[in-house]
Order: C-alpha cells, then sequence, then structure tokens
C-alpha cells in the first residue's frame, strides 16, 4: 500500500513533478548475476529501486528500471542519479518451481561491480480456493515485500506474479528474502481478493490460504443519480466526479466518462461503467461539496442516488522557504482526514506573497501539504501542517517548506 503523505500528493499533482530521470547524472551501475553453484544467471531480470524520496515513487515512468541479463549473468544501467538504490534479481535456478529472488537494499550510484547471488532464502507454500472452498487448478499469485525509501515513503516490490497449474490449488514460492510480505491471487471476479501477510523468515515453512473470486466480471453499465444543496433543490452545472476504489485509494477510471456536469433538475449520468465498487462526489464553486459516495455495483441499484452539496470553509496561508521568505508557485494539496479520495483532494498554488487559499473545503481535519518539484528556482521543496476548518468560518495555516532528505 502507499498511504504515506508523500505518495499521496505524487498521485495527485505527479505530472508537475515530472522530469526526466538523466538530469543531473551521476553514474552507472552494473554487475554480475549468478547462482548458488557460481554459474551465471542468464536470463536474469534485474530491476532498480530508487530510495530518494523524489524518484522511488514511480521509477518505472522515470527510467529504464529493467535489464536481462546477457549469457555471462551482465547487467549495466546507465546514467544513474545520485542513489542509494533498492537492487532485485529474479531468476529461476534448473529444475526449480518458482522464481527465486534476492534484494541488495543501499547500493550506491557508480558502482561498477555489483555481485549479485541468487541464493535460496524462504520458502511459502500455500492452496488457492474459490469461494466455496474447491481447490482452483489455473492462478496467479503475487507476492510483495513492503519496504521503507527516504524518511516519508513506504512502497512495495516483489517478482513478477508466478503462474501455477494444481489439480489440489497448492503453490509453492521457494525461495523469498526476509522481511513482511503480502500474497494475493490474481482474479477476474468483481471483489478484490483479500491478500494474506507473511513475515520472514519462519521457524516453520509458512502455509497460506487465497481465496479467488471466478465470479464473472459485470456487465458494464449506467451509473446515475442527481445533485441537491443542503435545502434538497436540485443544483445545476455541479462537477460530477467518478473513481474506483483500491488499495491506494480512489483513483479515476480509466475512459471519457471520469467527470461529468448536473443538468437543470440536478441529473447526471455516467454511461457504460464497468468497476464494481465505485465513489462518486460532486462540487460546484460556491455552494459546496459532497460526501463521498460508495456505490456497490455487485448489489441491485438504490432508488435514489442523491449527493448533497454543503457549504463548507476556507483554509488560507502562507509558505515559506527555512529562510522565512515566501514561496510563489508552491503546489499545494489540502487532505480530508479518513477520505481515500486521492485524485480529487483540492489543490491551490501558492502566489508571490506566499499566499495560498482553498475554497468549499467540507469541515473536518485536514493535513496541507506543499512541494516544488526540480524545475523550481529553489529546487526541491517539501513541508506540510495540520488544520482544523469549520462550516461558514476560514483557518490559517503556515508551512515551512524544506528540503528533501
Amino acid at each position: 500500500m502507499f498511504p504515506t503523505k508523500l505518495v499521496r500528493i505524487a498521485t495527485v499533482v505527479f505530472l508537475w513533478a515530472f522530469v526526466p530521470a538523466n538530469a543531473n547524472a551521476a553514474g552507472s551501475i552494473a554487475g554480475q548475476v549468478t547462482l548458488e553453484d557460481g554459474s551465471p544467471a542468464a536470463g536474469a531480470i534485474v530491476e532498480w529501486r530508487s530510495l530518494d524520496a523524489t524518484e522511488g515513487l514511480m521509477p518505472s515512468l522515470l527510467h529504464d528500471d529493467r535489464a536481462v541479463c546477457g549469457k555471462d549473468g551482465s547487467f549495466r544501467f546507465e546514467k544513474m542519479r545520485k542513489g542509494p538504490y533498492r537492487v532485485q534479481a529474479t531468476a529461476r535456478p534448473p529444475k526449480a518451481k518458482s522464481d527465486w529472488y534476492v534484494v541488495v537494499p543501499d547500493v550506491k550510484d557508480g558502482t561498477t561491480n555489483l555481485q549479485i547471488v541468487v541464493k535460496r532464502g524462504s520458502p511459502v507454500r500455500g492452496q488457492v480456493v474459490d469461494m466455496d472452498g474447491k481447490p482452483v487448478r489455473s492462478f496467479s499469485v503475487l507476492a510483495r515485500q513492503n519496504y521503507v525509501f527516504g524518511t516519508n515513503g513506504t512502497a512495495s516490490s516483489g517478482p513478477e506474479p508466478q503462474t501455477f497449474e494444481d489439480p489440489e490449488g497448492r503453490f509453492v514460492f521457494e525461495s523469498l528474502p526476509d522481511g513482511d510480505w503480502e500474497f494475493s491471487v490474481r482474479t477476474e471476479g468483481p471483489r478484490p481478493a483479500k491478500s494474506v501477510k507473511v513475515h520472514l523468515p519462519s521457524k516453520e515453512t509458512p502455509t497460506i490460504r487465497l481465496v479467488a473470486d471466478l465470479t464473472p466480471r459485470l456487465t458494464p453499465g449506467p451509473v446515475t443519480g442527481r445533485v441537491v444543496d443542503a435545502n434538497g433543490q436540485p443544483v445545476k452545472g455541479a462537477r460530477v466526479r467518478i473513481g474506483m476504489q483500491t488499495e491506494v485509494g480512489v483513483i479515476s477510471i480509466s475512459g471519457d466518462d471520469q467527470e461529468t456536469t448536473s443538468d437543470e433538475k440536478g441529473a447526471f449520468r455516467f454511461e457504460r461503467v464497468q468497476e464494481p465498487f465505485v465513489q462518486l462526489r460532486a462540487d460546484k464553486e460556491g455552494t459546496g461539496r459532497s460526501e463521498l459516495f460508495l456505490l456497490d455495483r455487485t448489489k441491485p441499484a438504490p432508488g435514489d442516488l442523491t449527493l448533497v452539496l454543503k457549504a463548507g470553509g476556507k483554509l488560507s496561508g502562507t509558505v515559506v522557504d527555512a529562510a522565512g521568505k515566501p514561496v510563489a508557485g508552491c503546489t499545494l494539496v489540502a487532505e480530508l482526514e479518513g477520505d481515500p479520495d486521492l485524485v480529487n483532494a483540492p489543490t491551490a498554488t501558492s502566489d508571490a506573497q506566499g499566499r495560498f487559499e482553498f475554497q468549499d473545503l467540507l469541515p473536518g481535519s485536514y493535513q496541507v501539504t506543499g512541494m516544488t518539484d526540480k524545475s523550481h528556482p529553489l529546487g526541491e521543496l517539501y513541508g506540510d501542517a495540520n488544520a482544523t476548518v469549520e462550516g461558514g468560518k476560514t483557518a490559517e495555516v503556515a508551512l515551512k517548506l524544506r528540503k528533501f532528505s
């Protein structure tokens, strides 16, 4: 999962933070992957994940983060930014039933003789069954290891999903490194599969049970409703957004119908929604915002899907640097405590005096996070502060930005 404040703001404002990874390139990372017997691991997959707080979020978008080893087990990454990096290798030794996975946790840029030995770690066994408890013959299992990067972030990594064929639904990961692992079965059903957590090493080989939902996917269909104000009157011109619930919160549904506008009767409609669990929110400047509405499409549709706009409060503040000088052009995100709506969290930008303002915020406790990217004259800065918003009132907050650690 990615519940940290740094991952949240990156989810909201990643596009403005994007910078090619070869900027300020520092060096290469190269080496060789071998098996326990010393033979080269030809075809092994080597990947890196930056442990820097600003690059560790989406490395695959920032750089070529994967290499396939040659016949001699060699690999090489060019034009790496300053580290450190987490380097991981996946290989399948002869006669192995699953991929073996190994991690080198702290690699500096400029390392050109990195020796990675794919050696036996801890095994994990399990069984996959359907909703009725019957074994599933063909399936894929995903294993993810959680780790910390920088001082504020968490992420996960692991081998590629492993595909198994077994009449009893049994599987085994023969070799995983020490740490906290989370296992889930890949399913086509409408309900998200529940994961199982395991800590390695263990005194005995962990044996887990994963339940696969094999129910056919839902037929795409419309989602309709209406928007009203606090007095129950229809609201014309309200913006309505739809997103699907995931492990990291609410993210936008791909396609053209992520957003629509209510008509003169307050009615709105999204066509051909396929996701089983969707959440909706409406807002209109000067009128207010609605609470997040959860819709479970696996159950009969509610008689009246109504989004009620509530008049909120304002949140104003100032952004300064370590010297106390105003910071212009800082992007800020206001996150309501307990609200998983990451994509639609309100955003603002500080002006020349470092001032910013959020309007129509629902009452509650907020964390305000500010960030400048690499293109900013002051470079990459980060800061946060907490504030409580009350309806019809204006709350004040001050942010002091600091360098990423």
